[in-house]
Formats: structure tokens, C-alpha cells, sequence
């Protein structure tokens, strides 16, 4: 669930030629957050207590959450920089998009034998 809604706040609060970078970074954090909340708990609960780790990691995460609501009451806003595209955005006279058939896809790309569905192209010399 948060995976989405991070990846939903990334997608419409990031201009286009930034996305990359910051989805980058979001990937880094997903990665990486969970193994330093994991630390962080272990080093609490052997200097004090699995509980006090338990509690401390719930609070700081409340902490978190609510200094992210009031330094960027953006996010609970929508800005109206990147919106969905609507039925208005669609142009009617535009051909329909259509997936091209698998004979299609092969007879654009290769030539597979009959035997072992290998390309030909690709088969090493015998």
C-alpha cells in the first residue's frame, strides 16, 4: 500500500524531466528504509528493550508522518500540474491503437525455423 501511494505522490508532484532521478531515489529509500528501521530497533532493544524498540519505531513513524503533513500541505492538495487523461484529451479522429499479432511481431523481427522455434539469424554455425 505505501509503495502506491509514494509512487502516486512521486508521479503527480514531480515534473517530467525529474521523474527518473527522483523515482530513483524513492526506489533507494524503499530499499534501504526497511533495513535501517531494522537497525535501528536492534540497537534500541539491546541497549533497552524489544518493547521500548516496538514503541520508539511506532512514535518516530507518527513523528515522521506528521512533520511530513505540516512542512507539505502541497501533498494533500492536488496541484493540477500532471492530471489524468480525461475523455476531453482524447482525439476522436485518431486511429484506435491496436497490438500487432504474434505472426505479425515475428514477421517484422525474424525468421524462426520450423524446428526448435530458433531464428535462424541467431543460430550459431554448424
Amino acid at each position: 500500500m505505501s509503495v502506491v501511494s509514494r509512487s502516486t505522490i512521486i508521479q503527480t508532484h514531480t515534473p517530467n524531466e525529474l521523474l527518473g532521478r527522483v523515482s530513483a531515489a524513492k526506489q533507494i529509500v524503499g530499499q534501504a528504509g526497511p533495513d535501517i528501521g531494522n537497525m535501528r530497533g536492534g540497537l534500541i532493544a539491546d541497549f533497552t528493550s524489544s518493547a521500548t524498540a516496538l514503541i520508539s519505531g511506532g512514535l518516530l513513524c507518527v513523528g515522521a508522518v506528521a512533520l511530513v503533513a505540516t512542512s507539505t500541505p502541497s501533498l494533500r492538495r492536488p496541484s493540477g500540474r500532471r492530471s489524468a487523461v480525461g475523455p476531453a484529451d482524447i482525439d476522436a479522429d485518431a486511429a484506435p491503437l491496436t497490438r500487432p499479432s504474434a505472426a505479425e511481431r515475428l514477421d517484422e523481427h525474424e525468421t524462426y525455423s520450423a524446428v526448435g522455434g530458433v531464428a535462424d539469424e541467431h543460430r550459431a554455425p554448424t
